[in-house]
Parts: C-alpha cells; structure tokens; sequence
C-alpha cells in the first residue's frame, strides 16, 4: 500500500506562517511547493484561524524524526485519533480535558497552593434560620388635607405646587426619601412621604411643620392601609361586557355607599373591585354569592378571602341543560329560589352555541 501525499502551494513571503506545521508528526507526508507572486495563497486571517483549530493529544511531544534544518520537503504530521464516544465531552474538537478535582496541594507549586476541604451540599435543619430576614428601614408619615389649615389649602391649589413646597422643606432631613406623591381625593386626599432614619421621622410627626403654615403630619402604615381597603372591598366576577361602569355602581349602591369602582375586561366579561365607605357592607356579602344587575347575575365575594374560601363557591354545581335560548339569569330565578341556589350563570359561549345550558352553584350537597 503507497502513502499518499498532499502538496501545499504557499507563497514564499508567507512562509513562517506555515512554521507550525513542522512542529506536528503526521501521517501524511507534505510536500511544500513555493510559488511567485502571482500565485493565490491562503489570507493571515485564516492562516491564523488554522492555528487555532488544531488541537494537539494531551501530552505530544515531536518525534525524532522531525527536520531541524530548511528547506523541508516532507513533514510527518499526526492528526488527534477519533472520538468513538460521541456522548462525551471529548467529542468537540474544541473540548479540553477537565483537571481532577483534589483537596491537596501539588509538589511543584512552590507553597502557593493553598489545600481546603470541598463542602457537601446538606438540607438546612432549620430553613427559618436559615433565611434572610431584615427589618423595614422606610418610616411612612401623611398630611391629610381635611385636617390641614386652610391657609395651606388656599395658597397651594394644586397637587403639583403643595408636593414641591412640601419636597423642599423636608429636604432638610438626611434620609427624607424624596418621592413625595398626592394619593386619595376629595377628604380623602392625603400627602405621602417616607423616611429611612426614625430619628428623623419621629421630628417630623411631633409637631405641625411651621415652614409649612403649621401642616401636620402624622404615622401612616401602607400594610395597615392595604390591609383596611380588603376589609371594605369585593371582587366580582361574570360582569356582561354591555354594562358600564355606573350601571354596576347602581346595583351595589343598594348595600352600601361605593366610594370605588373598577372594572377590569377579562375574556368574555368583566371583573370588577368595589369598595365601600365601611366594612360593615361587605360583611353581608358573606352569605350573597351573586347580586342582580339588569337581569344579569354577578358572582361577588369579599376581598380578604382567601383562595381556598373563593374555591368552596365552585364546589358544589349543577348543570341545567335544554334552557330556551335567549333568555337571561333572571327568567330563572324561580327555579334558583326552589333549589336553594346560591348563584347562576348562563355562560357565555352557550348563547353563541346549541349548548343551552346554566351553571347553578350551592352551598351543599342537595340529594333528590
């Protein structure tokens, strides 16, 4: 069997840049044939990418049958044996290998190393204290303009001026946040700020700022807020998309003063927030699932409740099927008052299909 040859045309000036191949044993004898100027040759760049692509075995050295001297005609050169494993690593041409971990010390390291113990990964006993914990560093304080000298409230007409007057007479504290803002309406309407020192808060509380036209302000708790707004809110669901904004207001106007209505779109209806002026109007919501809205039934249920207590509405149901069509929840009141039925609902997908079919929901199990 003959060894075949490969001849490599470089051009002569381009010659120390085709060095590195006398530097490797190969299988295949090269056979270097030198060019004049006409000749096209390989460009630095990729010359220079052709370097950095062959990878030596671990642990190569060239054999003693590598030429010395030049000119040289043929150069043994030996190619990385294959990778049979195409699973591993080592199959990239690009992957190195990876060094074993130790916890000791090399001998040649000259006392640079330093030897340590690698940790075992271990479930924490205690995961409470484990964990982060911090404690708050923003100290809240408002001034509520139904308490505010009237003064003040003649002179600053306008959310924008009273929030820039207020900004810089606080600005005389270190840790004033400076993120002052408006919030609330009518007697409602308060002015909001923090600090991130006590000591500073606590000066800023005790007495009616002077700067100010003897403006007070007083402890404000955002949780304690948020806390109260749950307390006097519902949430309700299965809002027809054809009623607005003030015909929902109306209907929930029956149990209570509505100070706050949104009305949020969500696939083929409406979710509503209501809030009252009191908690005592939601506290009867604990026994209505549904109100009555222009023949529609409107799923309502507190707030504050949580996801397994809004889960208990969807419990216990019963389908009615072979409804006439057209019809709203209201025609079948009568059959809901004979069940004992807490809520209804006629989907909507039913009056755009031949389902003809309402959804009654209980409170429990009722056995014909």
């Amino acid at each position: 069997m003959t060894t075949p040859k490969v001849t490599l045309i470089y051009h002569r000036h381009h010659f120390l840049d085709l060095l590195f191949l006398l530097e490797i044993a190969c299988y295949l004898p090269i056979t270097l044939v030198a060019r004049p100027l006409s000749v096209r040759v390989l460009p630095m760049k990729t010359l220079w990418t052709l370097k950095q692509l062959i990878l030596l075995p671990p642990g190569f050295r060239p054999g003693p049958t590598a030429p010395t001297g030049l000119p040289v005609n043929k150069v043994a050169v030996i190619m990385q044996p294959p990778v049979t494993n195409t699973n591993s690593l080592d199959f990239s041409i690009h992957a190195q290998p990876l060094p074993a971990p130790s916890t000791v010390a090399s001998q040649g390291d000259k006392g640079k190393s330093v030897a340590f113990d690698i940790p075992e990964c271990q479930p924490s006993p205690d995961g409470n204290a484990a964990a982060i914990k911090s404690t708050p560093s923003r100290f809240h304080a408002a001034a509520y303009l139904r308490d505010a000298p009237d003064a003040f409230k003649v002179k600053f007409t306008t959310n924008r001026s009273m929030c820039d007057e207020v900004d810089c007479s606080l600005s005389c504290y270190s840790s004033y946040g400076a993120r002052i803002r408006c919030d609330g309406s009518g007697d409602n309407k308060k002015i909001l700020v923090f600090f991130n020192n006590q000591d500073d808060f606590t000066d800023c509380v005790n007495s009616p700022r002077s700067n100010l036209l003897d403006l007070a302000f007083t402890h404000y708790s955002p949780t304690d807020v948020k806390l109260s707004n749950e307390a006097k809110s519902l949430f309700v669901t299965d809002i027809p998309l054809f009623l607005n904004k003030t015909q929902v207001c109306q209907a929930f106007s029956r149990y209570g003063t509505v100070i706050k209505c949104k009305l949020t779109p969500r696939k083929h209806y409406y979710n509503g927030h209501i809030q009252f002026s009191s908690a005592d109007a939601v506290t009867q919501f604990n026994d209505i699932w549904a109100i009555i809205c222009l023949g529609n039934f409107l799923r309502v249920c507190p707030a504050s409740f949580s996801k397994s207590q809004r889960d208990s509405h969807r419990e216990h149901v019963a389908i009615l099927a072979g409804i006439p069509k057209n019809i709203e929840e209201a025609d079948l009141l009568e059959i809901a008052t004979q069940v004992n039925t807490k809520a209804l609902n006629i989907p909507y997908l039913s009056a755009l299909t031949s389902l003809n079919l309402c959804v009654f929901e209980f409170l429990l199990v009722r056995y014909s």
